[in-house]
């Protein structure tokens, strides 16, 4: 985990064998950096802030600091960052069935779901909150409610998924 802003990398997390399909937020409401990865293997919520957090003062071949505004990495500035069309007809359809889900919630939820993510505790791995294994060949694409309590999953078979935080 990397803050661009502040130039500071927070770790590594260190789970997924596969390629990370998506990368999830809690909202700032919530009051805890929680993160939410997705692959075609698992799901897992991590807590950033139990983390070491460090100082990375990278440089480059030639010595220098690397420029901010400079990308690190091939990407063509045009065209590479959109998505087909097949896709975001997909992520609409799951945002439209996840409004459906979320009934609109008050500051009461919302302080519940506070408490909830504030009590989960690493066992094994730092920072590892919970981990959701999925059947094989999943590669599935994930929607998340606003309050980071409802999370809808759909496959590649078209099979979907509901989760939510329990106890809530």
């Amino acid at each position: 985990i990397y803050d661009v802003f502040t130039n500071r990398r927070y770790g590594e997390l260190n789970l997924h064998c596969y390629p990370v399909l998506q990368l999830h937020w809690a909202p700032a409401s919530i009051g805890l950096p929680i993160l939410l990865s997705v692959n075609c293997e698992d799901i897992a919520w991590w807590n950033i802030s139990l983390l070491d957090e460090k100082k990375l003062n990278r440089r480059s071949r030639t010595g220098l600091p690397r420029s901010m505004t400079t990308p690190t990495f091939g990407m063509s500035p045009r065209g590479s960052m959109r998505m087909p069309a097949s896709q975001s007809a997909d992520l609409s359809i799951l945002s439209a069935a996840l409004e459906k889900i979320n009934n609109g919630e008050h500051d009461e939820e919302i302080e519940k779901v506070k408490q909830f993510w504030g009590s989960k505790i690493p066992k094994d791995r730092p920072a590892l909150l919970r981990l959701i294994q999925l059947p094989p060949s999943c590669r599935p694409k994930v929607c998340v409610s606003e309050d980071f309590k409802k999370f809808l999953l759909v496959d590649v078979h078209g099979s979907i998924n509901t989760y939510k935080l329990f106890g809530l």
